[in-house]
């Protein structure tokens, strides 16, 4: 499994949360309240937004949860994120962790691949992060993504396997066995077992949270595809002159 490493200077905080059931629909919240769900200043998500066309976020979703670190603990989890949107010049939506109120790029469209699942066009398939801890205390740590530029084309990410490392110990796991929705998150969040043929990494379940405003037919998603197809013809013109 492919690996992505950050080290942060400084780490302030950790926490992972959802709101949202498969049954109970709840759909993305505006930016302003991801930053305040988790702890950033204003315009922190957006600023992270990625080159080269720096499409600020728009709304979103995100999961959170809380831990006494220690430093050099390793927190870590699988994801794999899934987007509708075919070409980044339409709108790069990205994904991000939060430490403590401040934020980092995780992955965004111009790191997805073709997809091998319905009904999404592209996914990295699934990933795996971790993150070294700097600072000892009780730090809140979080997973949120958003829709970059407009609302129109949705994207989302499938989250597994969370767990933190104490040298060889483990200390902490969350693979969301036992995890409420609706007591933990913001904005579309569902946890399940099997989506889009997708089985989660370890035990039977697995969290989503995407950045869809409504639910719609993949008829109608087909259409506001095509319509943003031809808002980024525009944009990229725009642009190029």
């Amino acid at each position: 499994m492919l690996c992505k490493r950050i080290m942060l200077a400084a780490v302030l905080g950790v926490s992972m949360s959802s709101a949202s059931a498969a049954v109970d629909y709840f759909p993305a919240v505006p930016v302003a309240e991801l930053e305040a769900f988790f702890g950033t200043a204003p315009g922190a998500i957006s600023a992270i937004t990625p080159p080269p066309y720096y499409d600020p976020a728009v709304e979103g979703s995100g999961i959170k949860d809380s831990f006494g670190f220690a430093v050099g603990d390793v927190i870590s989890f699988d994801y794999n994120f899934m987007t509708d949107e075919l070409s980044p010049d339409l709108a790069d939506d990205y994904a991000f962790v939060s430490i403590g109120g401040h934020v980092a790029l995780l992955d965004h469209v111009l790191g997805s691949p073709a997809s091998v699942s319905y009904p999404y066009e592209l996914e990295t398939g699934y990933l795996s992060f971790s993150l070294e801890v700097l600072e000892t205390g009780t730090l809140d740590f979080g997973i949120g993504i958003v829709d970059a530029y407009d609302g129109m084309v949705d994207s989302a990410l499938l989250i597994d396997n969370i767990k933190v490392m104490r040298g060889a110990s483990e200390v902490y796991r969350n693979g969301f066995e036992d995890f409420d929705p609706l007591g933990a998150g913001i904005g579309d969040v569902a946890i399940g077992s099997d989506f889009f043929d997708m089985m989660p990494t370890e035990g039977s379940y697995q969290a989503l949270i995407s950045t869809a405003a409504v639910p719609l037919p993949p008829a109608v998603w087909l259409l506001f595809s095509g319509i943003a197809a031809l808002m980024g013809l525009s944009r990229h013109q725009h642009r190029g002159s």
